[in-house]
């Protein structure tokens, strides 16, 4: 009874969600930012193989010109708390030039990710992305959030995150989905947090296309 609570306020929080989103069109990536939580509520971009590349990082966050400073977070938001600002776009993705990289390195892309999650698990899941675009090709990704509704410093932190990958393979469609609670995890490989496409689609109300 617990869970099934704790998922109806999700779809509350992420319904809601919709209501208060703007888009940010960058250059290489699409940002849906929610203006009440002050953070993303997903992105959308395709990944190509002309992209990966073994440089590396290279970057810091910084505001997003085109939103208010008071409607997105900052440095102090994040320091001396245990969460890291998570990019939902990663700028591994993008490293094959500078300003696609810095493109990367804003707070609307952005949320608040905790530190051994990020670093480990969510490391894991990027980085199975870029495998099967090496391997495949393009991939077109999605990466959200489900927040809760606790805020670290005025932004939302998310309870999950999600993110659903979508490429082909000899010309058949697939599709591999995502989501992990925003904790300390148990496991660190991207396998332990495989979902099905059903219940992304349930609770983010998203349609996802290639």
């Amino acid at each position: 009874m617990k869970k099934i609570f704790i998922i109806l306020l999700l779809l509350q929080v992420t319904c809601n969600c919709f209501c208060q989103i703007i888009t940010l069109k960058k250059q290489y990536y699409i940002i849906y930012f929610h203006e009440k939580q002050k953070a993303p509520l997903y992105t959308v971009y395709t990944l190509k193989r002309s992209y990966l590349t073994t440089n590396k990082r290279k970057g810091d966050f910084i505001a997003d010109t085109t939103v208010a400073l008071n409607e997105q977070a900052n440095d102090t938001v994040y320091k001396h708390s245990n969460y890291d600002k998570g990019h939902l776009t990663p700028d591994a993705d993008f490293r094959f030039n500078n300003a696609a990289e810095a493109e990367t390195f804003i707070y609307t892309n952005a949320a608040p990710q905790q530190s051994y999650f990020n670093e480990h698990l969510w490391a894991s899941i990027e980085a199975h992305v870029r495998s099967i675009c090496r391997k495949y090709g393009n991939v077109k990704v999605y990466t959200g959030c489900l927040y809760s509704a606790k805020k670290l410093h005025g932004i939302g932190i998310p309870a999950y995150f999600w993110k659903v990958i979508l490429y082909k393979v000899n010309d058949k469609k697939v599709q591999e989905a995502y989501k992990a609670k925003n904790s300390k995890p148990v496991f660190s490989s991207y396998k332990n947090a495989a979902d099905s496409m059903e219940d992304i689609k349930k609770l983010t109300g998203l349609v996802f296309t290639y």
